[in-house]
């Protein structure tokens, strides 16, 4: 979710998933895989030092091995390494394949 008080972050956030979507259909036929680890809000000091040890950020050790783990397992479909924490509305809501279809015909 955008930030006013990190407009930047956030926009360079968003300009990857995009980019990385777009790239991704265009090598659908090509043997590459184009991988995006979507990072949650995470316990470190990129915002301050108050985010290191903010309870509702997930610790940095939990989030290091949930994204180990499902790197591993191969589990990120449509080239995505995404954590429970950092589901988007459109995956939360299971319409992600439905809309980038839409906005990107064969």
């Amino acid at each position: 979710m955008p930030r006013a008080d990190f407009p930047t972050y956030c926009a360079s956030k968003a300009f990857l998933h995009s980019w990385l979507t777009s790239l991704r259909h265009q090598l659908r036929n090509v043997p590459i895989d184009v991988l995006e680890l979507s990072p949650p809000y995470v316990q470190t000091e990129l915002t301050g030092s108050a985010q290191a040890s903010d309870p509702r950020a997930m610790p940095l050790e939990s989030y290091t091995r949930e994204a180990m783990r499902l790197l591993e397992r191969g589990d990120h479909p449509r080239g995505e390494i995404l954590l429970e924490h950092a589901r988007r509305w459109a995956e939360r809501d299971g319409r992600y394949d439905e809309i980038f279809a839409v906005m990107n015909p064969e």
